[in-house]
């Protein structure tokens, strides 16, 4: 029990860690008038955020890494569409906020192993 416990412990400790590097390396990597605009929708920098969904968006891929899904609660399809908000300029400020929160939230975690489910079976290759 005691080891099951360690193991949960940290496979959650590391999901935030991860959370914290992604978002520190597109931080780092965006040009200074993306960063800026992603700070002022934010009120903070993108290192600051402090993520809600913690991994919860499964991701479901073909063998080519495709989505397969048009299921609502899944990471892509919830990134295409915050995508979607913040390329219109005539968003409201609100709506490009939230948009940008979701796209972080996803690309977080399609980033994560433990939420990605391929189509074909392992199985099938034996």
């Amino acid at each position: 029990m005691m080891l099951l416990s360690a193991v949960t412990f940290n496979a959650m400790a590391w999901n935030a860690e991860v959370n914290k590097a992604i978002v520190m390396f597109a931080e780092q990597n965006l040009s200074k008038g993306a960063a800026k605009r992603a700070t002022e929708l934010l009120g903070a920098p993108l290192s600051s955020y402090k993520f809600e969904n913690n991994g919860k968006s499964k991701v479901y891929l073909n063998e080519q890494g495709k989505s397969v899904t048009t299921d609502e609660k899944d990471a892509v399809v919830k990134l295409e569409k915050a995508l979607v908000v913040l390329g219109d300029k005539g968003a409201a400020t609100e709506a490009r906020k939230v948009a940008l929160q979701t796209a972080m939230e996803m690309v977080v975690d399609l980033h994560c192993p433990s939420n990605i489910f391929i189509e074909k079976r392992l199985e099938d290759d034996f």
